[in-house]
């Protein structure tokens, strides 16, 4: 993975510096704040769009090294240094928490942790028999609705329906379906969070997956925004891009350092990355959404054909004059359009502060 550099974290507003600590407490990230700045409909449509980048991460709070991770009824972590207690880590029944793996061939690997027995284990979503005996981890919280919109919230509108409340929708990339979350605050019944979304979880208590973007469609004519604070993700990230559709990706990386050429999407093997082609119809497609012209900016990468190869950009050609070095907006997710059936993992980028 190329690295990305710049002087330092200038776009981000930090609040902590980068400490260290020992294994079985949490090490403490540097800490920050971003503005999601969200779209109204400024009176010309029925809804303003915007595909904001959730770019920080929740606060670690453990660390540690695992014995050995099974495959069994359950997936199973064993940490021998460990001594959780029973429920840790989960919200009641509802995933909250997750854990990452800090070393060795695939670090960056995440699951979420769906119980805690206590004592020296803890079971995850995933099977992760393949990570190494003696792994590094952490847990970090997971992003709920509520924070980052409040529980009541004051920059989204509620409403008595879903049609006329602001809604925060989340794309299946499984089943190319949204989930759309809004807030109740009128009307007939209990008012509060709701969502689509066929889930136990409370809607306000949903979590979201580290590296999941998010669409908003704001009702209201003028815009707003949010405040999220959170850590600072200083290391790579693998990240599934499912096959067949859309991708909606919430790169962790709070500043404009992400281009198509450094992005580690296009790898020259379409079992790896994105497939290239020489045509847009037949490539995958990088989407950013441009709030100021209301559509999406494509980038693919053309291997054959008349012209030169190379990454192409369509929709916004006579500005963007260099479309591998185009930084991807700081406040902008990310579509991955994979045409193909195979999925494949991406390396997230990480923030990078070296000169």
């Amino acid at each position: 993975m190329k690295k990305i550099q710049i002087a330092g974290l200038t776009a981000l507003t930090l609040l902590g510096s980068l400490t260290t600590s020992q294994a079985q407490s949490a090490t403490t990230d540097p800490v920050g704040y971003i503005t999601i700045n969200i779209k109204g409909h400024g009176g010309t449509s029925t809804q303003g769009i915007t595909v904001p980048r959730i770019s920080l991460v929740g606060q670690q709070e453990y660390s540690s090294s695992t014995s050995a991770f099974t495959r069994g009824a359950t997936n199973i972590l064993t940490d021998s240094s460990a001594a959780f207690a029973v429920g840790d880590y989960i919200n009641n029944t509802h995933v909250s928490h997750y854990i990452e793996i800090t070393s060795g061939p695939h670090a960056g690997t995440i699951s979420w942790i769906t119980a805690s027995a206590g004592g020296t284990t803890l079971e995850t979503n995933d099977d992760l028999s393949f990570i190494a005996d003696n792994s590094s981890y952490t847990i970090r919280k997971a992003f709920t609705i509520s924070d980052l919109f409040e529980t009541i919230p004051t920059a989204l509108t509620g409403a008595g329906s879903q049609s006329s409340a602001d809604e925060v929708q989340i794309l299946d990339a499984s089943t190319g379906e949204y989930s759309s979350f809004w807030y109740k605050s009128a009307g007939l019944g209990v008012t509060g969070w709701q969502t689509t979304k066929s889930t136990a979880t409370p809607p306000a208590e949903y979590a979201l997956f580290p590296t999941d973007g998010i669409l908003i469609l704001r009702k209201q004519e003028a815009d707003t925004s949010v405040v999220v604070t959170g850590s600072v993700k200083l290391s790579d990230t693998l990240t599934e891009i499912e096959g067949n559709g859309y991708n909606l990706l919430s790169p962790l990386v709070p500043v404009e350092q992400i281009t198509p050429a450094n992005s580690g999407l296009y790898t020259g093997l379409a079992t790896t990355g994105l497939t290239a082609a020489g045509s847009q119809a037949s490539a995958d497609e990088i989407l950013i959404y441009d709030p100021t012209s209301k559509s999406y900016i494509s980038f693919w990468y053309k291997n054959t054909g008349l012209g030169e190869t190379g990454w192409q950009v369509a929709g916004e050609t006579t500005t963007i004059l260099d479309p591998a070095n185009y930084a991807f907006p700081k406040g902008s997710a990310i579509f991955v359009y994979r045409k193909a059936a195979q999925g494949f993992t991406w390396t997230m980028p990480k923030t990078f502060t070296g000169n």
